[in-house]
């Protein structure tokens, strides 16, 4: 038998939710924070957190202009407002 050496391209999403006072921050937070997602720690409520939430290997990462995995571009999605959650849980 014979031993090989592979090195196989992945590509894949970190998932992550951080609170800043903008875009910018919470970008640039993410970028410095990012490999969090592989400590695979127990979060609280409300902390900043991580994890992969897509990872896959291919044999191509392009053919052409034809790319072989989900996500090319970085996505930011507000999903809340610290302010209003206060106050939402004072109102109860």
């Amino acid at each position: 038998m014979k031993r090989y050496q592979i090195t196989m391209p992945i590509a894949g999403a970190v998932y992550g939710e951080i609170t800043a006072s903008s875009q910018e921050e919470a970008l640039d937070t993410f970028e410095d924070n990012w490999v969090k997602a592989l400590d695979k720690e127990e979060r609280e409520d409300g902390e900043d957190f991580y994890e992969v939430a897509e990872l896959d290997i291919h044999r191509k990462m392009h053919t052409g202009n034809v790319v072989h995995y989900t996500y090319s571009d970085m996505e930011i999605i507000e999903v809340g407002d610290e302010e209003e959650d206060s106050e939402d849980e004072s109102e109860d």
